[in-house]
């Protein structure tokens, strides 16, 4: 084992109010075949996994991590070649995040990391820090609905990505000599006990074909290996809003399904306390998005209720009707509920729908830290 160097310590806030927290401080080591970079946390933050990008291509390494209110960014261009395959271990009860690369040259000793790029090793505000964008493939594409599909995007094999629960990806490609991007929140494939979130190298993206779109027809006539751009995650939502709640309620309309998804396993297989109130609102029956998996789930969980709302259903639709208004949420929220501190009622739809769920909400008196509107 070669000689342990000493930390590299974040900006000094010269001048500058201090940030929510501070910068972490790393290290590096090597042997004859691995380099490894340790990532430590200080503080009150904790690195979680589901925080975490890394992207390795060539020789440069970028690592971006979510802490409170800030990215943290490690960026360096290598002393030398790596292989692409690389180990990414997060070590919470630690609170440091540990990279192992394998170098192509064994028993070569590297006096040096390498060169550090501009953004390395600085606490960069959400709202002002870049984001990344890498090539991924198409390695699936399955019909959910009659115009809805489950498209499952490979990343590069030097990029891991773990999407946080609410978040989203954008993606991102040329049509006709024009750069278009859209935002799509990764769902799981199924609603399973045993389903995983993300292994960091798969993005499951539920997308609705819209014949007249910018980029949906594009996505639409992908083939199994053809290449897309997917820039880092984004959104403000909190896990910890989800790990206090004990009464959820979901308001989704069409699409606005896929944020739900996961915070639907999450409440189901993961906390199996909370009690779920899932309505969606769609046109027609043939436009509900896992209508038998959902009607499966509420027969084997007697926590998760679930209701449809049609706005244009045909004779034989027995269920409600009509849009979403407060007579139809009132029930769901009985005012000991939606005065306690145990409720989450979370939105996503088309605007104009996800605005006329808050208005109802506000009518009916649900405190507004209580709702968390997913907006595009």
């Amino acid at each position: 084992m070669f000689p342990r160097f000493l930390p590299r310590w974040g900006w000094l806030w010269k001048g500058r109010s201090l940030p929510s927290v501070l910068s972490p401080c790393y290290e590096w080591f090597q042997d004859d075949s691995t380099v490894t970079i340790t990532i430590q946390s200080m503080g009150d933050a904790i690195i979680e996994e589901d925080k975490v990008v890394a992207d390795l291509s060539g020789k440069t390494l970028r690592i971006r991590i979510r802490l409170s209110k800030y990215f943290y960014f490690f960026h360096v261009e290598l002393q030398d070649n790596v292989y692409s395959s690389y180990n990414v271990q997060v070590k919470c009860k630690l609170k440091c995040l540990e990279i192992q690369l394998v170098k192509e040259k064994n028993c070569v000793s590297w006096s040096s990391l390498g060169s550090f790029l501009a953004d390395h090793n600085k606490l960069v505000p959400l709202k002002n820090a870049e984001s990344f964008s890498r090539s991924c493939t198409l390695v699936n594409k399955d019909s959910v609905t009659h115009d809805i599909a489950l498209f499952s995007l490979a990343l590069p094999q030097g990029s891991y990505m773990w999407v946080p629960i609410g978040h989203h990806v954008t993606l991102e490609h040329d049509v006709k000599g024009m750069r278009i991007s859209r935002s799509y929140t990764p769902v799981i494939p199924a609603l399973k006990a045993d389903e995983e979130a993300s292994d960091g190298k798969t993005v499951h993206l539920m997308i609705k074909i819209y014949p007249d779109g910018a980029l949906t027809p594009l996505l639409k006539a992908l083939e199994i290996g053809d290449k897309v751009d997917m820039k880092d995650t984004e959104g403000d939502f909190e896990l910890s809003t989800l790990q206090r709640c004990q009464n959820l309620v979901l308001l989704a309309a069409g699409t606005g399904f896929t944020p739900m998804v996961r915070l639907l396993h999450w409440g189901i297989f993961v906390s199996r306390q909370i009690n779920i109130n899932l309505v969606t609102f769609n046109k027609t029956v043939r436009d509900i998005i896992w209508k038998e998996e959902l009607d499966r789930l509420q027969e084997q969980h007697n926590r998760l209720r679930v209701q449809h709302i049609l706005s244009e259903p045909d004779d034989s639709w027995e269920g409600a009707r009509g849009r979403v208004r407060s007579e139809l949420l009132e029930p769901l929220l009985p005012e000991d509920i939606r005065q306690s501190d145990s409720l989450l009622v979370c939105i996503c739809g088309p605007l104009p729908f996800t605005k006329a769920a808050v208005k109802c909400l506000e009518d009916l008196q649900c405190p507004s830290k209580s709702v968390h509107a997913f907006l595009g």
